[in-house]
């Protein structure tokens, strides 16, 4: 079936939102550094670092990512180039948040390349942006 996976799961409350709007039979996981006990016994988690995670993935195809983990350039590159191969639509954390510039700078050089979509409520602030794999 179809996967959703949120790398940075931190409380789970967007996980949790996500498995509450998943359709029948979509796979709803996380990864994170912390351990985390899914509530909903449809949700699986990994305890680990993603960059080692991504290296024993067998899962299958994740539909959907979305990246709210390593707020640093290099970590959430380094997510991005790991997983975002195997996705078709892949979300990010902390776009436009002024104190995450890891964050800002990568999605700056992604939305040049890719097809995305950003909501930003408050410039400065948080955001969130889609990449649709298909280039440009």
């Amino acid at each position: 079936g179809d996967i959703y996976l949120e790398i940075g799961v931190q409380a789970g409350r967007s996980l949790w939102i996500a498995r509450q709007l998943a359709k029948e039979g979509v796979r709803v996981g996380g990864i994170d550094l912390d351990v985390h006990t899914p509530s909903d016994s449809s949700v699986f988690f990994i305890q680990g670092d993603s960059k080692e995670v991504c290296k024993t993935w067998d899962k299958g195809e994740i539909k959907l990512l979305f990246i709210d983990g390593d707020h640093s350039y290099e970590g959430v590159k380094a997510d991005w180039e790991n997983y975002g191969p195997m996705c078709k639509v892949v979300g990010f954390h902390d776009i436009d948040n002024k104190n995450e510039p890891g964050c800002v700078r990568l999605w700056n050089e992604l939305k040049a390349q890719h097809r995305f979509l950003e909501i930003i409520d408050k410039p400065g602030e948080l955001g969130i942006g889609i990449i649709f794999r298909e280039p440009v």
